[in-house]
């Protein structure tokens, strides 16, 4: 995971992730302390390990800790792929 100013807009923060596999059917849970964003992308779309995505941008945002819950389908192994991760702005 990692953040950045939007290129346009400097208002917009960026967030952007990569995957450590190929990874297909994903959707991604966004939690900011008590506000909860879901993402579900296209369930055909192949995410491949080690490309970056950008997942969400937000405007003006005022929240220090983020955790963000990717679940998957892993294709390689042909099983649930599920990731935690915890991401705090300083």
């Amino acid at each position: 995971m990692l953040h950045t100013e939007n290129n346009l807009k400097k208002s917009i923060t960026e967030f952007w992730f990569r995957l450590n596999k190929n990874v297909t059917k994903l959707n991604v849970i966004i939690l900011a302390n008590n506000d909860e964003d879901k993402i579900y992308t296209d369930q055909n779309e192949i995410y491949l390990k080690h490309q970056w995505y950008l997942l969400a941008g937000y405007e003006d945002i005022k929240y220090k800790k983020w955790k963000f819950v990717f679940n998957g389908f892993d294709m390689e192994t042909e099983t649930h792929f599920n990731c935690k991760v915890k991401y705090f702005i300083k």
